[in-house]
């Protein structure tokens, strides 16, 4: 079967389960099965298509429209240009953390050893990015599951990144480390939305997802850990829903009264919010 017969079926049984890129997801599987790029693929829509390979095609596709992320099923997501391998123990990389990385590069200057902390790494995308575009950085990571970690190392590998990774609760593991940057990016899904969310989340790691009522419960945890700290770093950052914004910048204030919040949208309702020490 053709290339094009093929992805417009498949984009049209993704599209009638309301996905959101149909075609995208589509092309991009069929993409993987073959081994070819994308643009392959659009440049040759009539490249004829082997059985055998439309058969495993099929396969991703009934995957996909149960929910299950295209991520999972190539096992590799591209994040800050970085091409990271992904699997159920570690969230989906979103195209709106990237400002979190482009926030935390830009706050000093290149030519200073920066020292930073990804708290929360899941696959590692946050700290690699950071230590691949700032090399003389400093960089820490720090997840509580260890299979997430496993994931993270792997990436660091695979990207000649070096990062120091550990295992524990926030920054706690940190409590003896200098730093200038920490970089969050937290479960912050409010637990009442559960039954209510994209059944694409449903394949994630619940754990990363979901923080309280209100899903600010990891963040002011991470504040008041910092607010302990002997040494504490020169800005926080943060991403979360423009809708949690105001509770959360009342919970900083609290918590770490002499920083000062800058704001940067990040598009698709969510918001990274930068904490500067006066």
């Amino acid at each position: 079967m053709r290339v094009d017969v093929l992805t417009k079926k498949a984009a049209g049984r993704l599209a009638a389960q309301h996905f959101a890129t149909p075609f995208l997801d589509a092309e991009t599987l069929l993409a993987y099965v073959l081994g070819h790029p994308r643009v392959h693929l659009l440049s040759h829509p009539e490249m004829d298509v082997p059985g055998p390979i439309t058969r495993r095609y099929a396969r991703l596709i009934a995957f996909r429209s149960r929910g299950r992320p295209v991520a999972y099923l190539t096992g590799e997501k591209e994040f800050y240009g970085l091409p990271l391998t992904v699997n159920r123990h570690v969230l989906v990389p979103r195209p709106e953390t990237e400002t979190l990385v482009e926030t935390a590069l830009a706050l000093l200057p290149a030519k200073r050893r920066v020292r930073y902390a990804d708290i929360g790494t899941g696959a590692g995308g946050i700290a690699i990015a950071l230590a691949r575009y700032r090399p003389g950085a400093v960089v820490a990571a720090v997840d509580r599951s260890a299979r997430a970690l496993e994931i993270a190392r792997r990436n660091a590998k695979k990207m000649s990144t070096h990062i120091a990774f550990y295992r524990g609760d926030l920054i706690s593991p940190l409590h003896r480390h200098a730093l200038d940057i920490v970089v969050a990016n937290l479960p912050y899904l409010p637990t009442g939305e559960r039954r209510s969310t994209a059944k694409t989340l449903h394949w994630e790691p619940q754990r990363a997802l979901w923080s309280g009522r209100d899903g600010l419960n990891c963040y002011r945890r991470l504040l008041s850990q910092l607010a302990r700290r002997t040494q504490r770093p020169r800005h926080v950052i943060c991403e979360l829903r423009t809708t949690q914004l105001k509770i959360f910048l009342v919970a900083a204030g609290r918590r770490l009264p002499d920083y000062r919040a800058t704001v940067y949208p990040a598009g698709g309702g969510i918001v990274v919010a930068a904490l500067a020490r006066h």
